[in-house]
């Protein structure tokens, strides 16, 4: 059995080498030595695999191929041996040597705590705020604040770059849904620990450094964003909740096309790059439903 205090770190990598040991120094600096580090390399081509053992008491998984965040993480999940799991993306920094110790006495305070976590977004310009995320009504999602020196701020979940739980939680949730390859995975299991009768919280005092890299992303994520809604509000919603959705997209879709000659002249006056998802933006959106069973 696994000490009570035992930390497994889980991240899953795409071509993120350089952030990755990053990533991966900060929790080597932490003061709570109680902990082991699996990294899943999803596929990469950046010889991140060959970088990474060189650091030692790091175990690397290996997937066969792209697979997606969710069957990264619950392929490390088999094989952890910590009492409580630690997700991190692999653009993350632990903002300070104490940060583990801290977190897991909170967590350990609370019997109502499924997860904890949160991130700053320091690009942004702004360290005093850590965000979780709260449900809207149609599947979308938004910013929930906690701000520094504050109490525990409940949110419906957390983002997978910074999240803390226990491996029997997740163990009960049988891991993440691996319909979910891109997005909504971690609104998904946020809202399965809220049937379990738990509470997510977002608190400054755990929230890492998030950089959001652009390496190692999906070239498409516009309309994996839009499918993984629609297959969440699908798992979750009752039937009529999901026709009024539907409804309401198909009516942003129509705004949005009344829209897109003027938008395009704009962008073409500003000489602002036409990106794919600038012109099809609407039918991403109503795509999903059309091709989800």
């Amino acid at each position: 059995m696994a000490p009570d205090n035992k930390i497994t770190f889980i991240i899953p990598t795409y071509n993120r080498l350089n952030s990755l040991t990053k990533t991966v120094d900060s929790i080597i600096k932490q003061t709570h030595k109680t902990y082991e580090i699996i990294i899943v390399d999803d596929g990469s081509t950046d010889g991140t695999v060959k970088k990474i053992e060189n650091y030692t008491d790091i175990r690397i998984l290996e997937t066969q191929g792209r697979r997606g965040p969710s069957y990264a993480r619950n392929l490390a999940i088999s094989q952890s041996k910590g009492h409580y799991l630690w997700f991190l993306d692999s653009d993350v920094i632990l903002p300070d040597k104490n940060i583990v110790s801290r977190t897991l006495a909170m967590f350990k305070s609370n019997k109502k705590i499924g997860s904890l976590g949160g991130e700053i977004v320091p690009l942004e310009g702004n360290v005093e705020q850590a965000y979780g995320r709260k449900l809207l009504w149609d599947g979308r999602n938004k910013r929930v604040a906690a701000y520094k020196n504050t109490a525990l701020v409940e949110c419906d979940y957390l983002a997978t770059c910074n999240c803390l739980t226990k491996k029997e939680y997740t163990e009960k949730l049988k891991g993440f849904d691996e319909q979910f390859v891109f997005g909504a995975e971690d609104m998904d299991f946020g809202t399965r620990l809220q049937h379990l009768g738990l509470n997510n919280y977002v608190w400054h005092g755990a929230s890492v450094l998030h950089y959001h890299s652009q390496t190692g992303r999906y070239e498409d994520e516009t309309i994996r964003y839009h499918h993984t809604r629609v297959q969440f509000i699908k798992k979750h919603f009752s039937s009529l909740r999901f026709s009024l959705v539907f409804t309401v997209d198909v009516f942003r879709f129509i705004t949005f096309n009344i829209q897109l000659l003027p938008k395009l002249i704009f962008m073409k006056l500003k000489k602002l790059p036409v990106k794919k998802q600038n012109i099809l933006g609407g039918w991403y959106r109503v795509k999903p439903y059309f091709i989800i069973r």
